[in-house]
């Protein structure tokens, strides 16, 4: 079983590609994405949050603490959804949660933190 992403969505003042790409021509930027990841060929999604900043913005903060993030120089955003991508698409396992393990260490799953209730 194989990882895909399915597409990607934007968070903040970012609402489509064309926004992500005009704001990746400043040397220096911060694009948080959102990424629909599932199964190789199979309907369905979770989502998954990763925050990408240019290495500029990075070289320009004095102190920077970053989890689960994406330092870059892309300027171009089809070659950062293309590198994405490939990250994504190298990782298997036998089960979901298997790759989601996986896809945990690398960004925010959107049940990060959520606690489940047993139903009685």
């Amino acid at each position: 079983m194989r990882a895909e992403l399915k597409f990607i969505d934007f968070n903040g003042n970012i609402a489509t590609k064309e926004d992500a790409q005009l704001l990746m021509c400043n040397p220096e930027y911060y694009l948080p994405l959102c990424l629909a990841i599932g199964e190789k060929d199979v309907d369905g999604s979770d989502y998954f949050y990763v925050d990408v900043y240019s290495l500029e913005y990075i070289e320009k903060k004095k102190v920077f603490l970053g989890s689960k993030s994406i330092v870059c120089s892309l300027d171009d955003f089809d070659e950062l959804e293309n590198q994405i991508r490939e990250i994504i698409s190298s990782i298997e396992g036998n089960f979901w949660e298997d790759i989601l393990k996986i896809l945990r260490e690398l960004f925010r799953w959107e049940y990060e933190d959520h606690k489940f209730l047993e139903m009685p």
